[in-house]
């Protein structure tokens, strides 16, 4: 899996400035993808984030359900999703 990180890592950052990369993550995390209230509909890469795909289902679950005594699975962030953590 490491090797599949460094070669997508190797594709998108540029070899003449890998900084503007890393400051674009940066901006992105602290103007778009926050830990409260993200603005994922905002975001120029939602279609391609994991935890917007599962956070979007585990809404749409939830729309269906009228009341529901259980806890609600927790939704993994960023991190898990990256790292394949699975907080279930």
């Amino acid at each position: 899996m490491n090797e599949a990180f460094w070669h997508n890592a190797n594709l998108l950052v540029d070899d003449d400035n890998p900084g503007d990369f890393n400051q674009a993550l940066m901006e992105l995390g602290a103007t778009i993808c926050t830990p409260k209230n993200p603005l994922c509909t905002n975001c120029p890469i939602s279609s391609n984030c994991l935890a917007f795909q599962q956070t979007k289902q585990h809404q749409d679950d939830r729309k269906h359900k009228f009341l529901s005594i259980k806890s609600e699975p927790s939704i993994k962030d960023i991190e898990d999703c990256v790292s394949g953590k699975n907080s279930n």
